[in-house]
């Protein structure tokens, strides 16, 4: 990691409507990886529908950002135990630089989508699912 900085007072909002109305997202931080990659972090336990409704639209924010191309590549996070954020900090980093390096954002993308429910992970699985989420 390069350097993070707490989404406090820093103007990044995320617009998503629920329940038919619109509201504005604030993720929680962003974190330069040192690949290069932005990563917007989410840091949450519990998830409601709400919070699914947040989430879908950061994603969606984070592929809209990578299709425009001028901010570098940027990538969506949930971490969901703060005791493991260490080591996925580190397989975040190297797994996207994998993705990123074969050319391909957006695989970049769905790969870490598929990573969230996962407390840990293995080496082997970045190669295999950078290459099936590049098709």
């Amino acid at each position: 990691m390069q350097f993070y900085a707490r989404n406090d007072h820093m103007g990044l909002t995320v617009p998503y409507e629920y329940m038919g109305i619109d509201h504005a997202y604030e993720p929680d931080f962003l974190v330069r990886l040192s690949n290069g990659v932005t990563l917007v972090l989410e840091i949450k336990g519990f998830e409601d529908d709400q919070t699914k409704a947040k989430h879908t639209a950061a994603n969606r924010w984070v592929e809209a950002v990578n299709h425009w191309g001028q901010l570098g590549a940027w990538v969506f996070y949930v971490c969901r135990n703060p005791q493991l954020l260490d080591k996925e900090m580190k397989y975040l980093a190297q797994a996207s630089g994998n993705c990123l390096a074969s050319r391909h954002a957006a695989p970049a993308q769905a790969f870490l989508r598929r990573l969230q429910p996962r407390e840990h992970c293995r080496q082997a699985d970045y190669q295999s699912d950078c290459q099936s989420a590049a098709g």
